[in-house]
């Protein structure tokens, strides 16, 4: 499911700026620094994919599936997450039907369905994605 994570993690331009501070709060943030998207192939076609080196939505919406239920079980597994770790209400979370503002601990980011295009999308709204994109795809191959 989605190209293999490499060893460290994804850095952008503010990396050295420090974002380890203690406040857990993720309110305010509306802006993503870094995005991604969630693809869904068979092993075939994901083989080819990463061959290429480099992908339309196009080739996405013709050569890739979109799982029935994906979205509501990753929020499912999002929600849970975030109760176990950072005690946040389910009442705190912006959910619509087709996206959801959702935080790790300090780390937001919104979880939207692409169900045209064939995939998820994931816009981290802090500078690292150290702790989302792991977390997001572990929670998909689940």
């Amino acid at each position: 499911l989605g190209p293999e994570p490499r060893a460290g993690r994804a850095r952008s331009a503010h990396d050295d700026d420090n974002d380890d501070d203690d406040d857990d709060s993720c309110e305010g943030l509306e802006r993503a620094k870094l995005t991604c998207f969630l693809l869904f192939a068979t092993p075939e076609v994901m083989s080819t994919w990463r061959a290429r080196g480099q992908l339309s939505l196009q080739q996405v919406r013709r050569e890739g599936f979109y799982p029935a239920g994906v979205l509501p079980r990753l929020l499912g597994r999002a929600v849970a997450f975030m109760q176990s770790t950072a005690r946040r209400p389910a009442d705190t979370i912006q959910l619509t039907a087709r996206q959801a503002v959702l935080c790790y601990g300090k780390h937001a980011f919104v979880l939207r369905s692409l169900r045209r295009e064939g995939c998820l999308r994931i816009d981290i709204l802090v500078r690292s994605s150290a702790l989302v994109v792991p977390k997001v795809l572990e929670q998909a191959n689940d």
